[in-house]
């Protein structure tokens, strides 16, 4: 239930995003990344006031295109001034055209050290929000979308692959889980899509992986205006195991809805919703006098498995040695009372 509120809601925000008429271009960036020239386009939204952290989309092309067919295909630099987001298009290697969702055993993807080494300039320059860092993209941008979660859980907040699949050599579960949502044209010839309640598709399959036990629940998506959304949605145990499927019912292998439409209000807003989880405070949990009640004795000194206090030497030994001779002492006096 928690997951279709968070949709519902979603849906009533997406009548209330208004494209800006006019947004600041993307700016062309290289980068060295393993002795190899990258390049890659950053937008920055004018909105921003240059002093909050500001989260960062990345969005991935399809095989043989190029970032600057992304920027017109979704819109999310329009979209970016109403939430405040860099929006950044890493180009895939040059020579292929293809990012390298199935890299050889044993290292990683050469574009997963791309966003990383994207993702380490940008600290630099920006206050970013390491709670936001979200992936989407198109077909083979899609599947690698689930790739750099698979290899970066701790970093990736959120995926929404589009018109994509789950590469082959990805085959166990992210450390911790990594919200989906996948988005297919129906119709669609080149990439098969998934099959609502199919059991092996990529998104029944990541919902395991999540620990997404309940569903997949069928409905329609609501206010999407003339497009049929048909959608499978897995919930678990937290939002962060939501795993779903938006069906375009007639569409082939596109981006549904056009730039700044209603397929990208979705995806940002499920990005949105999914933030990774706030961090905790290293060793607190792990402190033995942690759920300990104020004033007991293992307050006062902590015993060792034989019995004895464990405290420091000296004149601090013999303080808390009075202080444990006290307390001992109105334990007795309450007990002769009577107290309960």
């Amino acid at each position: 239930m928690r997951a279709l509120a968070t949709l519902a809601a979603a849906a009533t925000v997406l009548g209330l995003i208004r494209s800006p008429t006019a947004a600041a271009a993307s700016v062309e960036r290289e980068i060295v990344v393993g002795g190899a020239t990258r390049s890659y386009l950053v937008h920055v939204p004018a909105t921003w006031d240059q002093v909050r952290p500001i989260p960062v989309l990345f969005v991935f092309h399809g095989a043989g295109s190029d970032a600057e067919s992304m920027v017109h295909a979704t819109g999310f630099e329009a979209l970016a001034a109403v939430t405040n987001m860099l929006v950044v298009y890493p180009r895939a290697p040059a020579r292929t055209k293809r990012y390298e969702v199935d890299p050889p055993p044993g290292r990683p993807s050469a574009d997963v050290e791309l966003v990383d080494a994207i993702l380490m300039r940008l600290r630099e320059r920006f206050p970013v929000d390491p709670r936001r860092i979200w992936a989407t993209g198109f077909s083979n941008g899609a599947a690698f979308c689930y790739r750099l979660a698979a290899e970066r859980p701790q970093i990736v907040a959120a995926i929404a692959p589009v018109a994509g699949y789950l590469p082959s050599l990805v085959r166990a579960a992210p450390v911790i889980p990594v919200p989906l949502l996948h988005v297919h044209g129906a119709s669609d010839r080149r990439v098969v899509a998934p099959g609502l309640s199919s059991p092996d598709s990529a998104v029944a399959t990541w919902a395991r992986w999540n620990g997404a036990g309940n569903g997949p629940a069928l409905d329609k998506l609501p206010g999407t205006g003339g497009l049929v959304v048909r959608r499978a949605l897995f919930q678990g145990p937290t939002p962060r195991s939501t795993a779903q499927l938006l069906l375009v019912e007639g569409d082939d292998h596109v981006w549904s809805g056009g730039p700044a439409g209603v397929i990208s209000r979705a995806i940002l807003e499920f990005l949105v919703a999914h933030p990774l989880d706030e961090p905790k405070p290293a060793g607190a949990a792990a402190h033995p006098l942690v759920g300990q009640p104020f004033g007991s004795l293992a307050a006062l000194a902590l015993a060792h498995p034989g019995g004895r206090a464990r405290v420091a030497g000296g004149a601090a030994a013999h303080a808390v040695a009075l202080v444990d001779e006290r307390v001992r002492a109105l334990h007795g006096q309450c007990a002769g009372a009577g107290a309960p």
